[in-house]
């Protein structure tokens, strides 16, 4: 996860990621201190589920402020109830961070690619970069890749890219589709599978 950043001291400025450990564990805490007659084993349990709610909403580059708003009023109460319990991360887990001095492993991941890009945007390499195996599904990475494939020598490996698809069937993949995310890195990028060329040895894909 970490990268070799090329000039700019503010880009290594990010405070550390906490560990996964040291994240449930800290999770669990508060949890127990939330519900007093949870057993230690289900808090635990509950703070691992917490931290991987973290790492979604911040890989999509969400965040909680309207989560009161996203369930019909008919299921108001029951939700109320689970919004009380989500104040672990929305309301009690930014000031423990901050006591850590940390960042969950997510938002340092979104922080080094977005500092990565704003350096290589500036200065390209001199070398080869290749971005091989991502299908651009997390917002951040599909910048990223987009950044690589605009460098004189960077290359953006998609895999498994469909080319063979018909147009119309290429046109109508939904979010639920496994090419979607290539889909959608190459429409943001104003680029057309035609664009994509066969790796010369082996069989993936790249473009750039």
């Amino acid at each position: 996860d970490e990268l070799v950043f090329t000039g700019g001291a503010e880009a290594l400025d990010m405070p550390p990621a906490i560990s996964p450990l040291r994240r449930q564990m800290l999770l669990t805490q508060l949890i127990v201190k939330k519900d007093k007659s949870l057993p230690l084993d289900q808090a635990a349990e509950m703070a691992a589920a917490l931290g991987r709610l973290l790492d979604q909403v911040q890989r999509e580059r969400g965040d909680f402020a309207n989560l009161e708003k996203l369930v019909p009023d008919n299921y108001a109460e029951h939700w109320k109830q689970t919004l009380t319990f989500l104040e672990i991360v929305t309301s009690a887990w930014p000031d423990v961070l901050k006591a850590e001095k940390a960042v969950d492993p997510a938002e340092r991941l979104n922080r080094a690619l977005e500092a990565q890009a704003k350096v290589w945007r500036l200065s390209p390499p001199s070398y080869p970069v290749i971005a091989a195996g991502s299908t651009a599904s997390v917002p951040v990475v599909a910048k990223w890749l987009a950044v690589v494939a605009g460098m004189p020598k960077g290359r953006v490996v998609l895999p498994g890219l469909d080319l063979g698809l018909d147009e119309a069937a290429w046109q109508a993949i939904g979010e639920s589709h496994p090419q979607y995310g290539m889909k959608n890195w190459l429409e943001k990028a104003a680029w057309k599978r035609r664009d994509v060329k066969i790796w010369p040895t082996a069989k993936t894909l790249r473009v750039g």
